[in-house]
């Protein structure tokens, strides 16, 4: 019955032949010969027999005669890419082609060495021992320099490495497609686990009212985070008797106000234009996300006697989305005036001579206040995303490009 001998014994069995006709040659290179003969006794004699004939005395001198890569180059390419260096994978590659290496060849023993790498992360020493080609002093070598690299960055490279040696295979420039996959193994982000992702999720949607409707089935009840409450009612104030009187305020005075006195619900309960600057800033502070959406309010039109105020806001998607959460306003606007407040959203109308002339283009401003929105821009840090595309649907419910 035919069978595969393993590595270290075919590495006995050639030590014995070297020993039995004076080729001293070390033992690393007789674990190198049984390494490329793949476990069968013939071709590591084959080998033995080039390499005692080129009058190889050590594992260079090996790599020279065969033709392949050393363990020693395979591990400075390891770390290149694992490290991100770029400049010195590529000068390997460079050193590799010049020396006559095969590019194919190249790539496989490099596939073989990270799997040995992963085995080494993933099992233990025992366990390595048996699966791996290594001498044991190259074991420990190695599983000193892993520590700071995890198994997940590990099995990205090598499952990248797999899916390249097929285009290597199939290309008319092999090195130039291999320089390819360097550059993208050398920029590649570590992967994150789910698990990772649903807690990054859950901090992005702090401080958002989510709706039942919008969370997916199967998601738990104690991942949905709530949003922190705001400070307690405060009572209202009685208003004085005078007739309706309708008064306009510009609200762009925000920023101005001492943080300190910002925080503070009014004592008047009234709808001033420091009150309305400090009730700006309450809804930023406790929901981020709808304060954002309030900076396309260009004015307000205020009436104490009916307690509603009027924003009036600059037409796209802020207005819009802010439109849609008018209720979040007033529940926020009871919290902070001490009372009830009607909170309605209306657009500025432009005049008539420009309306022409923004209707080509409120499409493509409309994409623009979208992808900067600060949800978005958010949401693109915490995945590492990027926008392929956006698509924002017409009165009649279709999507447009």
């Amino acid at each position: 019955e035919f069978r595969r001998v393993g590595t270290a014994e075919l590495a006995d069995h050639l030590d014995r032949i070297v020993m039995a006709e004076k080729l001293d040659l070390p033992r690393d290179a007789t674990m190198m010969l049984a390494r490329e003969a793949g476990g069968s006794v013939r071709d590591s004699l084959s080998l033995l027999d080039q390499v005692s004939a080129y009058g190889a005395r050590s594992q260079e001198d090996i790599c020279e005669a065969i033709g392949i890569v050393g363990t020693r180059i395979l591990k400075e390419m390891a770390f290149a890419l694992l490290e991100s260096d770029l400049a010195h994978a590529l000068t390997l590659l460079d050193t590799i082609y010049r020396f006559g290496g095969d590019v194919e060849k190249f790539i496989a023993d490099l596939m073989l060495f990270f799997r040995h790498l992963l085995l080494l992360k993933t099992v233990n020493r025992d366990t390595a021992a048996s699966l791996v080609n290594l001498a044991d002093d190259e074991m420990e070598e190695l599983a000193s320099d892993l520590s700071g690299h995890s198994s997940k960055r590990l099995l990205q490279v090598l499952n990248l490495l797999l899916k390249a040696q097929d285009t290597i295979h199939r290309t008319s420039t092999p090195r130039l497609s291999l320089e390819i996959i360097l550059i993208q193994l050398c920029n590649l982000k570590e992967i994150v686990g789910i698990d990772a992702l649903i807690e990054r999720a859950d901090r992005l949607l702090a401080g958002l009212k989510v709706h039942d409707d919008l969370i997916a089935p199967g998601y738990s009840e104690r991942k949905r985070t709530k949003p922190r409450q705001p400070p307690a009612q405060v009572a209202e104030s009685p208003l004085p008797d005078r007739q309706p009187v309708r008064k306009k305020t510009r609200p762009g005075s925000e920023t101005s106000l001492p943080a300190s006195q910002a925080e503070e619900p009014p004592q008047s309960g009234k709808i001033t234009t420091e009150n309305w600057s400090r009730f700006r800033y309450f809804v930023k502070k406790h929901q981020p996300p709808l304060g954002s959406l309030m900076d396309c309010c260009e004015d307000i039109e205020a009436d104490p006697q009916k307690n509603r105020i009027c924003l009036l806001c600059r037409p796209g998607v802020h207005q819009e989305m802010l439109h849609d959460k008018a209720e979040q306003l007033k529940e926020a606007a009871a919290l902070f005036f001490g009372r009830s407040v009607d909170i309605v959203v209306r657009n500025v109308s432009p005049p008539e001579d420009s309306r022409s002339e923004n209707n080509n283009s409120r499409t493509c401003n409309r994409r623009s206040e979208l992808v900067q929105l600060p949800l978005v821009q958010e949401a693109l840090k915490v995945f590492q995303a990027r926008i392929s595309d956006v698509k924002i649907p017409d009165s009649r419910g279709k999507s447009t490009f």
